[in-house]
């Protein structure tokens, strides 16, 4: 007598993610908000995610917005995980410019005469005043005659090399 013992195993493989993402810029100027696309995918199943932007905020949405408040380099970290718990990762780098200061100050001349000073003074970057009156000047010092008394919004644009852009407006009398 001869015996025979058959037995059928199931193997179930599960994938694992394909992570990716995707950013229009990965040089931008602090402040700006930013999309980060995701194009993970996965053959069957749903997938969770984890991003970390390199400077200890996270967020589990799937294409999160985020804005980087302060200037440099950072190391993004997108974290597929699927449903069956098959985990993938990817990692990329952004840079976010700084940003110079628009902030200025008035110096008074004497009369209608008004004197503007940025309180920044980079060399590289371009300064645009707008005295409120239709009249426009550059430099991150200028002066400005006004034909009439009155009160004038007056607006500096600063752009850097970078070009980043900042604006400030005062109300000047």
């Amino acid at each position: 007598v001869t015996c025979i013992a058959r037995d059928t195993i199931s193997i179930t493989e599960n994938s694992i993610p394909a992570v990716a993402f995707y950013l229009g810029k990965d040089t931008f100027c602090e402040g700006t908000s930013m999309e980060f696309v995701n194009l993970s995918n996965i053959p069957s199943g749903n997938l969770s995610y984890i991003w970390t932007f390199g400077n200890g905020d996270s967020s589990r949405n799937e294409s999160p917005f985020y804005t980087y408040t302060h200037p440099g380099k950072y190391y993004v970290h997108l974290i597929a995980t699927s449903s069956a718990g098959c985990t993938s990762m990817i990692t990329d780098s952004v840079t976010s410019l700084i940003i110079d200061s628009s902030a200025f100050s008035s110096l008074f001349e004497g009369g209608r005469r008004e004197g503007f000073t940025a309180h920044e003074k980079d060399t590289t970057a371009h300064y645009v005043w707008d005295f409120g009156d239709g009249n426009l000047a550059s430099g991150n010092t200028s002066y400005h005659e006004y034909a009439a008394d009155g009160t004038y919004k007056v607006t500096l644009v600063v752009i850097n090399a970078n070009g980043c852009t900042s604006t400030t407006t005062n109300m000047v009398t």
